[in-house]
């Protein structure tokens, strides 16, 4: 199985931030993912962005752990 992306939440003195990391298709295994962080003001919407983006992953026959 080969990873694709990991997302990882955290709180902020702001609200919550969601990092996607990102593994590009063409990049070697041991190649550093792509970051990409995105602020929330609640957790309510860090969680409906994470579960979205499940749902999308699922979508594209993507195992989800």
């Amino acid at each position: 199985m080969r990873v694709v992306a990991r997302l990882q939440a955290h709180e902020t003195p702001d609200g919550f931030v969601v990092e996607s990391y990102v593994f590009p298709k063409a990049a070697q295994d041991a190649a550093e993912p792509v970051a990409h962080p995105f602020a929330f003001a609640t957790l309510a919407h860090a969680r409906r962005f994470v579960d979205e983006a499940i749902v999308a992953f699922e979508y594209l026959n993507c195992s989800v752990v």
